[in-house]
């Protein structure tokens, strides 16, 4: 037994000498830059030019921090990366200035109460050299034409030819790969989108860096044959569940008309449009330019009427115009009720506003399901909604069915439906 006890005490004694004697990775922090060659106190970089820190040292962590905003070493909640998985980190500075480039080695004993760590740093000097165009662009009758900028550093615009004029004195729109470089003409600052030129011939744009550096460029306009095409190609209602339904106008090229069949649940006065006409082409619509969605048009007098006139401009200048006619739809198209073969027959007075149907003798009139084509807004039959189809109605006596245009709120009209058993 006293054997056992001496075993025992021997191994603990040994595991507690080894856990308490514990080897230290001795930290160094050192570490090489890729695009620097020696050993110095400062570097030079550039601006979006990356370039990669090298470990040399070693330790149960080593960590990089470049002193950009949020990574400067003993800044209190600055995060570093680790170089644990990687032999090198790459780095690259958004922004000229100076940074503290730091790399710290940390080793830890006694089961982390004691941690030991050493750093190395260098500082950063970073240059900002961009001097390039990114963008070049002109806005010429509401469109922008974007240029193309080639390695030789020419900058050419494609324009149509009917704007030759216009770019006699245009303001042209202009991005640098530096929001700190200077743009000039003539050595006169220019400023994207606000200074005015003449770029009727090739006109030469210095971009200077910051540091300096400069590169120039060639800015030549080109014409080609402007587009002739000035057609409408879609006039349809906006389905939004309170005017419109969707419906869509017929277009007629050789009467040069747009017929659109307003349904019973659209009001005229409020219907809002959707548009298309050919590329590059623009258009008035009832004397007023729109690109885009049209609301509140008011159509007037008797069917068919004309709702609007929508006059179309080609690229070129030529144009054409276009008579919009709207009927209505009448309420009822038909009425009938569901689950009878042959369905029974209605006669619809729209003008006296009545639906009279006939049904075969011992049909049960108490339990009819009206099936209806014409409006698709809000019917009720006294407080209750009615659904095309599926509601259930008691016809043994006339019932008034009262429809709603457009807003909920306002009862449009009142159809009386009176069903007949024939004998």
């Amino acid at each position: 037994m006293k054997s056992i006890h001496y075993y025992i005490v021997l191994i603990f004694t040994v595991f507690f000498s080894s856990c308490v004697d514990e080897k230290i990775i001795t930290p160094d922090a050192s570490f090489r830059l890729s695009n620097q060659t020696g050993i110095a106190e400062e570097y030079t970089c550039y601006v979006g030019e990356t370039f990669y820190v090298v470990k040399k040292g070693d330790g149960e962590f080593l960590t990089l921090f470049d002193g950009m905003s949020g990574k400067v070493w003993g800044e209190s909640g600055s995060l570093g990366v680790q170089f644990q998985l990687n032999d090198s980190l790459p780095v690259t500075y958004t922004t000229a200035g100076e940074y503290n480039l730091t790399v710290v080695a940390s080793s830890s004993a006694k089961f982390g109460e004691d941690l030991i760590q050493e750093n190395e740093k260098v500082k950063i000097k970073v240059i900002d050299r961009r001097n390039a165009f990114t963008g070049f662009s002109l806005f010429i009758s509401n469109t922008e034409y974007k240029a193309v900028i080639d390695n030789n550093n020419n900058i050419t615009i494609s324009i149509p030819d009917v704007y030759k004029d216009s770019i006699k004195a245009t303001k042209p729109l202009f991005f640098t790969s530096s929001t700190a470089a200077e743009v000039l003409v003539n050595n006169q600052k220019q400023i994207s989108g606000i200074s005015v030129l003449d770029l009727s011939g090739t006109v030469v744009y210095k971009v200077v860096a910051p540091n300096g550096d400069y590169l120039e460029y060639n800015v030549k306009v080109d014409f080609y044959s402007s587009s002739s095409e000035k057609r409408i190609l879609q006039f349809k209602l906006v389905k939004d569940g309170i005017y419109g339904n969707g419906e869509e106008g017929v277009i007629d090229e050789t009467n040069k008309t747009i017929s659109i069949n307003l349904n019973y649940g659209t009001p005229a006065n409020k219907v809002k449009v959707e548009l298309i006409s050919s590329v590059s082409s623009t258009y008035w619509y009832n004397g007023t330019s729109k690109f885009g969605t049209y609301t509140n048009l008011t159509a007037s007098g008797t069917n068919p009427v004309p709702l609007a006139t929508v006059k179309v401009i080609a690229q070129d200048k030529s144009e054409t115009s276009y008579s919009v006619i709207a009927t209505s739809e009448a309420a009822f198209n038909s009425f009938t009720f569901k689950g009878f073969n042959p369905a029974p027959i209605s006669i619809i007075d729209n003008t006296a506003k009545t639906i009279t149907v006939k049904v075969l003798k011992g049909t049960d009139v108490s339990k009819l399901i009206a099936e209806w084509m014409g409006t698709v807004g809000k019917v009720n039959v006294g407080s209750t909604k009615q659904v095309n189809g599926t509601t259930v109605n008691n016809f043994s006596a006339p019932i008034q069915y009262k429809l709603y245009k457009g807003s909920s709120s306002t009862v449009a009209d009142t159809y009386t439906v009176t069903v007949v058993i024939l004998e």
